[in-house]
């Protein structure tokens, strides 16, 4: 798995954005339960909202995928400090990005 983390972040830092995505379809697929590649496959979309291109929003609907991963990542991984850090970071970025506004600030309280 790490290798093909690697090679993953290798096609992000080259901005290769379909390949990297790909992969980490490909992986994730692989490792559905291993929170490790859902935390890498989250950040890389969530990244996606400000280097990718509007074509690649588009082709992979990238909104809905990002709250997708969101709700799948809170499902599995909500009891792992780690997630809940990465989750209320990324979403107190961007918080219109993952739907409703006033639903996530409940959702953030109950974090707490």
């Amino acid at each position: 798995m790490q290798k093909e983390l690697n090679t993953i972040f290798q096609l992000e830092e080259a901005e290769k954005f379909d390949e990297a995505f790909e992969a980490y379809n490909v992986l994730f697929s692989q490792y559905l339960s291993e929170y490790i590649v859902w935390k890498h496959f989250y950040f890389f979309l969530w990244m996606a909202i400000e280097d990718a291109t509007s074509v690649f929003h588009e082709k992979i609907d990238l909104r809905n995928l990002l709250k997708g991963m969101f709700d799948e990542g809170n499902s599995k991984f909500s009891s792992i400090a780690d997630f809940n850090f990465t989750a209320g970071y990324t979403v107190s970025i961007f918080p219109y990005e993952y739907g409703d506004y006033d639903d996530l600030t409940i959702l953030q309280k109950e974090c707490y």
